[in-house]
């Protein structure tokens, strides 16, 4: 008796609950638009520049929706159809009525205009100076002016820190041919000094980009004027993404995330100021929080001013050796240079 009882409750709180149900409709907001900005000046290169706007979580990614996410003026048509863009394609371009961009090198007041370019980065369609390239220790401005509203931000190029030791480590749990590198160099006596690492193959990348996996800058905060390193450096990816999921030993990322014998790489140690560290590092934080539903989503920092605006204006005072993988133990030293 007492067991059909419970059965019977069961049934009626069952009946109660399903009987309570109501479909919910969750009306996102709109996110509010924002222009993004990525601009770099590093020693002895040309500044460049990246404009796009933000878009929702949930919208559409292909390409449609990448092509009206940047922002190029009527200048860059010329440009679009030289590299095979068809009429039907370039009126999926939203182009500016007005986009001046122009960097101020504050030692000397020299100015320079940037102009459209295709460069070997994401999102490929940026804008160059002509004739600027960037000093150790010189300080320079960005100024944007889009559609009647003005942006702007300042950076400075460090002097550069020398590469003390280089070293390749190979991983022999997977592969005697394949590993990563290791680089070691001295902390100047001031606190305060803040590094980036890059990487560059020769005939896989076209311009240096973050290691694929692992740490890519750090500062002297518990190690000034001592020796500081990066180890484990992974090789960069051209889409300069991240490995997500777990590791499978039989994958290509083996072959992908990690140098290999008779390569030739290029290893750029750069110094950058607070405010670039502090992006990156905010950057980076963001992402290792991405779908962790414990923790509140990083805020990612910016050095630009100006209504509605994200993004980094900054410089890399670099350091680059070039070396030849010649085994698992030698590393030759092809050339230096800052």
């Amino acid at each position: 008796m007492k067991k059909t009882i419970y059965i019977a409750t069961v049934i009626i709180l069952f009946v109660i609950i399903w009987s309570c149900e109501t479909d919910i409709t969750v009306d996102l907001p709109t996110p509010q638009k924002k222009l993004v900005v990525e601009g770099f000046i590093e020693s002895n290169n040309n500044p460049y520049v990246f404009l796009t706007k933000n878009s929702g979580y949930f919208d559409p990614v292909d390409s449609t929706s990448l092509y009206k996410m940047l922002i190029l003026d009527s200048t860059t048509i010329p440009m679009l159809e030289q590299i095979g863009f068809s009429q039907t394609e370039i009126e999926l371009f939203e182009f500016a009525e007005e986009l001046i961009i122009t960097v101020t090198e504050l030692e000397t007041s020299i100015i320079d205009t940037l102009k459209p370019s295709i460069i070997p980065y994401f999102p490929f369609f940026g804008y160059v100076a002509s004739s600027m390239t960037g000093n150790n220790n010189n300080s320079y401005k960005l100024d944007i002016n889009y559609n009647g509203s003005h942006y702007f931000g300042t950076t400075t190029i460090p002097e550069p820190v020398p590469i003390d030791s280089i070293w390749f480590t190979t991983d022999t749990a997977y592969a005697d041919t394949l590993g990563t590198i290791g680089i070691r160099f001295i902390d100047p006596p001031q606190i305060g000094n803040f590094y980036a690492i890059h990487n560059m193959v020769e005939g896989e990348h076209l311009t240096f980009l973050k290691p694929y996996f692992g740490i890519s800058i750090i500062d002297d905060r518990y190690l000034n004027g001592d020796t500081l390193k990066f180890t484990g450096i992974t090789k960069a990816q051209d889409n300069n993404d991240f490995f997500e999921g777990e590791f499978d030993p039989e994958a290509d990322w083996w072959a992908e995330g990690l140098f290999s014998l008779n390569s030739i790489v290029n290893i750029r140690l750069s110094t950058i100021d607070t405010e670039h560290f502090l992006f990156w590092n905010s950057w980076s934080r963001h992402l290792a929080t991405d779908g962790n539903p414990f923790v509140n989503p990083a805020s990612i920092m910016s050095n630009l001013h100006g209504e509605n605006v994200l993004g980094v204006w900054g410089g890399y005072g670099t350091y680059i050796e070039r070396v030849h993988i010649t085994d698992s133990a030698t590393l030759e030293i092809l050339s230096n240079k800052h």
